[in-house]
């Protein structure tokens, strides 16, 4: 749908370095296997794993890490939309 643009697919990381992301779009996260150590801009940490939904809103800082394996399935609208004026 124009004007709607959303992107999904696979997010998948194996333990070593962090990753730090900051989120331009709203997008949310279904962990599919494994776990992950999210830390956000604030320094808080949780822990989710196979199961868990997780939200991320527009503007947020998330540092992702994982003890041994991560598999997420995420869907996120990508695009800015405009309103009409």
């Amino acid at each position: 749908v124009d004007g709607k643009e959303m992107t999904s697919g696979l997010f998948r990381m194996y333990a070593g370095n962090a990753l730090q992301y900051q989120y331009s779009y709203e997008e949310m996260k279904f962990i599919v296997e494994g776990s992950f150590v999210l830390t956000d801009g604030t320094g808080q940490k949780v822990t989710v794993t196979k199961g868990d939904l997780v939200h991320f809103p527009k503007g947020c800082d998330v540092t992702f890490e994982t003890p041994y394996y991560g598999l997420g399935c995420f869907t996120g609208q990508r695009k800015e939309v405009e309103e009409d004026t």
